[in-house]
């Protein structure tokens, strides 16, 4: 069964980002997470399979997705998503997933914060995760490292039955007016193929 429908947003970016690292410095609890996912090589675009603490989970980009914006500095592609989650039997299913197929798992080390704006009357509040929020937007700044190159990435999911608006003015103060752009904007499942591809196929 499907574990969720949302709506992403996301950058990639070989740089750090000062303005969003500060806004996370800025906020009343800290959410540092340090992981590796194991991303499956199956050269789409559009449909994402990974290893992660247990779980097989499957993110599918679904057909409509368009252009647009978060503020007038910041554009980039909002992707609808389906996601679903499978947990192993057990752990000896693990290793053999991931041990006798390794060439076809990527490890992938992600480092990041993450904070959830949910509506709370007409406006939007700040939470950590891990509270049980029904709809709201999650806010994700991380650092990505596999195959010895070193990435950024500033993600806003949206969850729920019903999206929130993201005032523009909320915007900004996240994300300052340092340009971000819809060629740096993608999925993990698109980023990582164009990573992955040899030069010259890209």
């Amino acid at each position: 069964m499907p574990s969720g429908t949302t709506r992403e947003i996301r950058w990639f970016l070989e740089r750090e980002h000062t303005q969003i690292l500060r806004w996370f410095q800025s906020l009343p609890f800290e959410s540092p997470e340090e992981r590796v996912d194991y991303y499956l090589d199956l050269h789409k675009a559009d449909v994402g399979a990974k290893y992660r603490e247990g779980n097989i989970e499957i993110k599918q980009r679904l057909g409509t997705w368009s252009d647009g914006c978060l503020s007038p500095y910041h554009w980039g592609r909002f992707e609808n998503y389906t996601k679903w989650s499978f947990a192993l039997a057990d752990a000896g299913a693990a290793h053999s997933l991931l041990h006798k197929n390794s060439d076809n798992w990527l490890p992938v080390s992600k480092s990041r914060q993450v904070a959830i704006l949910h509506p709370v009357g007409d406006t939007l509040t700040t939470s950590p995760p891990g509270e049980s929020i029904q709809s709201g937007c999650q806010v994700e700044y991380g650092r990505v490292a596999f195959c010895e190159q070193q990435w950024h990435t500033i993600a806003f999911e949206f969850f729920g039955p019903e999206f929130p608006e993201l005032p523009e003015s909320l915007a900004r103060s996240i994300l300052g007016d340092e340009p971000l752009d819809r060629d740096t904007s993608m999925g993990y499942a698109e980023f990582l193929m164009k990573q992955l591809e040899p030069p010259g196929i890209q």
